[in-house]
C-alpha cells in the first residue's frame, strides 16, 4: 500500500520550475525513499542476531534435532498425517510447551470448538505440571503455574479464507517481547486454503501464494515460530509415493521444514491409553531426510518415547 501511495503521488517539478517549497519537498520525500529502501538491506551478522533463540518444542529431544534444535524465527514447520493419528494433540503440546515456558500462543482452528481445545489444553498442562494421575489435583504452586500457561494462550476459529488473512495481518502487527518465543499455530491449514487449490480463475489461485508470503514474512518479521496442521491424501509409503500433500505440489514450498506423523504400534505399557507414533522429516535444511523420532501419545499429550522404535515395523505396518 505504501509504494502505491508513493507512486501515485505528483511528479517532482522540474530543475529551474517550482517554488522553493515544492523543491525542497520534493528533496525530502527523495530521502525518506532512500532510507526506506535502505531498511529492505540487513547484513547477515544483524539477521543472525535477530534469529534470537531455538525454542524448544516439548516433543523430546530427538524431534528438536529433526528441527535442527527447536523451532527457529524465519521458518515455517509443517506436520502433516493421516486423519486421526494425533496431529492436533502433538500442536496442543507444543502450544502447552511454549505457554509454560512463557510466551505468547495463538492457536488457530479450523475444525475443533474453542471450548474443546480449551479443555484438552488444560488436560495437557495439568499432566504436565505433575497431576496426580488418580486425582489430578495440583499443588497450589502448580496450579497457579497452570493457570497461568493457560492465560498465554489465544484460541481462534477459522470459518475461511477471510478469516485466515485476517488472523495473519493481525498477527503481523505483534512484535516479540524480550526473551519471548510466541508461537503461532494454524490447524487445519488445508482446511481454509484447499478450495483453491484446483481454482482455474486467476481471482483464486493467488491465495496459496499469498498464504505462503504472508506466513514466511510474519515468521521472519514479528519472531512468531510458525507451526501448521495439515493432512494427507493417499496412504503413506516407504517411498513416499503413495503419500501427497493435500494442498498439492503448490504448496510444496510453502515451509522449510516438514514432518509426517505415522501411528506406529500399540501403547506404551504404562497407565492410561497410550500410543506409539513415528515422526519423519520429509524436508529439512539441517537433518536427514527421512530420519525420524519416537513419540508417545497419552494424558500429556505427544512427547519424547525413550524406548528404540522399529522403523523398518512402522513402514511394513502403514
Amino acid at each position: 500500500c505504501a509504494r502505491l501511495v508513493a507512486e501515485s503521488r505528483p511528479a517532482a517539478p522540474a530543475a529551474g520550475r517550482g517554488t522553493g517549497a515544492e523543491c525542497a519537498e520534493a528533496a525530502q520525500g527523495e530521502g525518506e525513499s532512500e532510507e526506506e529502501d535502505e531498511e529492505d538491506f540487513v547484513t547477515a551478522a544483524q539477521l543472525l542476531a535477530k534469529a534470537g533463540p531455538r525454542a524448544p518444542s516439548g516433543l523430546g529431544n530427538a524431534a528438536d534435532a529433526l528441527l535442527g534444535g527447536g523451532l527457529r524465527r524465519g521458518e515455517v514447520v509443517e506436520v502433516f498425517g493421516a486423519a486421526g493419528v494425533g496431529k492436533t494433540q502433538l500442536a496442543l503440546s507444543v502450544a502447552a510447551q511454549t505457554a509454560m515456558a512463557g510466551s505468547r500462543v495463538v492457536y488457530a482452528t479450523t475444525k475443533d470448538s474453542r471450548e474443546s481445545l480449551a479443555r484438552r489444553l488444560r488436560d495437557i498442562v495439568a499432566a504436565r505440571s505433575g497431576a496426580g494421575a488418580s486425582s489430578g489435583a495440583l499443588p497450589a504452586g502448580a496450579a497457579a503455574a497452570a493457570e497461568e500457561a493457560l492465560r498465554r494462550v489465544s484460541l481462534v476459529s477459522l470459518a475461511d479464507f477471510s478469516d485466515l488473512a485476517k488472523l495473519l495481518v493481525w498477527v503481523s502487527a505483534k512484535r516479540e517481547d524480550a526473551g519471548e518465543t510466541p508461537l503461532l499455530v494454524i490447524d487445519l491449514v488445508t482446511a481454509v486454503l484447499a478450495p483453491f487449490v484446483s481454482a482455474s480463475s486467476p481471482g483464486h489461485r493467488w491465495r496459496l501464494a499469498w498464504a505462503t508470503h504472508s506466513l514466511c514474512r510474519l515468521s521472519n518479521d514479528t519472531g512468531f515460530r510458525v507451526l501448521l496442521v495439515s493432512h494427507t491424501v493417499g496412504a503413506f509409503s516407504q517411498n513416499r509415493s503413495g503419500c501427497q500433500l493435500a494442498l498439492g505440489p503448490a504448496w510444496a514450498a510453502a515451509t522449510v521444514v516438514r514432518l509426517e506423523l505415522v501411528l506406529a504400534g500399540g501403547g506404551g505399557g504404562g497407565t492410561g491409553p497410550q500410543q506409539r507414533l513415528a515422526l519423519f522429516l520429509r524436508k529439512g535444511r539441517r537433518g536427514r531426510e527421512d530420519s525420524c523420532a519416537a513419540l508417545l501419545l497419552d494424558c500429556a499429550g505427544v512427547h519424547a518415547d525413550p524406548r528404540p522404535l522399529d522403523v523398518a515395523g512402522v513402514l511394513a505396518a502403514v
